[in-house]
């Protein structure tokens, strides 16, 4: 009974593993009995103590209240036995010897690594530690680089993320970047993540997590991006702001405002980028060297705020400036217009719509060859730089037999101006000189075919005529007939 009472308490199983310890050390030590007698081992003999101090809620032999029973008279045919010794502790094991240094195998025998290092490994430049497998050296260094300063996306509103925390899923969740730049987490409330990096953010919920659970770690993923709004301004067709898609270049934004005009530099494309803290990211694109040497386009997405500013060629550079593969690509407007004015056949002024590219050939293609002056064509192009028409005049024919210097490239709104050539002009002068003659003697000859008109109705031959004897000859045919 008293067994089932002790089993039945709290510190049962603790008690009983602290038994079955004791009884791997010293058997008499655990059961009490062995070296002592049992009734000196409950009546104060060096053992009891012990018992008492492990098993303190367990009754001892002689009354229920737990105090010792009087000690038993030894048997007298049963020799004294020795008083026991005192348990002595358990000395400590011998320290481990060190491992021995492995010896330099044989030529011919390929060496092998230990299973176990015998040292530490040592960490690497990226917090990782070393295996004894292949380590992150064997891994090219790029794997492991930072991004550039271009290639981070900054969050924007409208965003959708995901945020996952291993081993703690009531923490993880997905949101939509409302239109203040503000995202709910859960147990934290509203934050504003707005121009903040995915690994900005992912520290922050690292640090705001870190006061509920234990060692938190977000994985914070991108899911869908707004399509950002940028700016493009400069000499382009039409500067404005447009909305482009996720992940598109700059080229993107320069045919959305219509490409690049005739006097634009595409080998001096700024693109500036506006940082939270007030900073800006500035970079220069060369769209000319992907034409000309064939070169890849720089990846740099296009994020919200962004600003494309294409500048305008100065004077001085346009020797070594491709302007004709610039106007030929699809980076320049679609388009020109050109005014041509002509002042041979029926003359007047025509607006001709072009390719881009075209030259001056291209417009006589429209002009009446045989009438005009080749030798002298006026092109006359407005120059922004001294603020007035400036004329060159062309030698056509020269042009049409392959001379470059006499072909120029053709720009938005320019004029081309053609002349009458010696013959024409010679008809031309006479005809001014003839015309008032010619008016004069086709109204002489108007007022002669009325009279001459008149005389064949009215004359006394006539249709309404008279004759000899003074009656009408429409009278006299009338009398005839009444004869008949």
């Amino acid at each position: 009974m008293r067994l089932n009472r002790w089993a039945s308490s709290p510190l049962g199983p603790l008690a009983a593993a602290i038994a079955l310890g004791l009884l791997a050390m010293d058997p008499a030590l655990a059961l009490g009995r062995g070296r002592l007698p049992l009734g000196q081992a409950n009546s104060g003999g060096p053992h009891s103590d012990r018992e008492d101090w492990i098993f303190p809620e367990v009754p001892r032999q002689g009354n229920p209240n737990g105090n010792p029973a009087p000690a038993a008279p030894p048997p007298a045919d049963s020799a004294p036995r020795p008083a026991p010794q005192p348990m002595e502790r358990p000395m400590d094991p011998p320290p481990r010897p060190p491992m021995p240094t492995p010896e330099r195998p044989p030529d011919g025998v390929e060496a092998i690594d230990p299973p176990f290092p015998s040292e530490p490994p040592e960490p690497l430049d990226n917090g990782l530690p070393r295996t004894s497998g292949p380590t992150f050296d064997d891994l090219p260094p790029e794997l492991f680089a930072e991004p550039d300063a271009w290639r981070i996306y900054r969050l924007a509103p409208l965003d959708q993320i995901t945020v996952q925390v291993p081993g703690y899923g009531e923490l993880s969740f997905s949101a939509r970047i409302d239109p203040d730049g503000r995202i709910l987490v859960p147990l934290v409330g509203f934050m504003n993540v707005e121009g903040l990096t995915l690994q900005e953010l992912q520290g922050y919920l690292q640090r705001a997590f870190n006061r509920f659970v234990v060692d938190p770690e977000p994985i914070v993923v991108l899911q869908n991006q707004v399509n950002p709004d940028v700016v493009v301004t400069g000499e382009v067709v039409k500067p404005g702001f447009y909305r482009v898609g996720p992940y598109e270049t700059a080229i993107a934004a320069l045919l959305n405002a219509g490409g690049a005009t005739d006097q634009a530099d595409l080998r001096a494309i700024k693109l500036r980028r506006p940082l939270p803290d007030g900073s800006t990211l500035e970079q220069t694109i060369n769209l000319l060297s992907l034409l000309v040497d064939g070169r890849p386009e720089p990846r740099i997405f296009l994020q919200d705020g962004d600003v494309l500013e294409v500048p305008r060629l100065e004077p001085g550079h346009e020797l070594e400036y491709d302007a004709a593969l610039a106007a030929r690509s699809n980076l320049a407007r679609a388009t020109i217009q050109v005014r041509l004015l002509s002042y041979a056949g029926r003359g007047g002024m025509r607006v001709l719509n072009l390719p881009s590219g075209s030259t001056f050939v291209d417009v006589m293609s429209n002009a009446p060859i045989d009438e005009v002056r080749l030798r002298r064509i006026a092109l006359i192009r407005f120059d922004p730089q001294v603020g007035r028409p400036v004329t060159r005049i062309l030698d056509g024919r020269a042009a049409f037999m392959g001379d470059p210097s006499q072909n120029p490239l053709l720009r938005h709104n320019d004029v081309v101006v053609l002349n009458r050539d010696l013959i024409a002009r010679i008809s031309y002068t006479l005809n001014r000189f003839t015309q008032p003659f010619r008016d004069i003697l086709g109204f002489l000859l108007f007022f002669r075919q009325i009279d001459s008109a008149a005389e064949s109705l009215f004359g006394p031959q006539g249709v309404f005529g008279t004759g000899e004897d003074g009656e009408s000859s429409n009278d006299s045919d009338s009398d005839n007939g009444n004869d008949n």
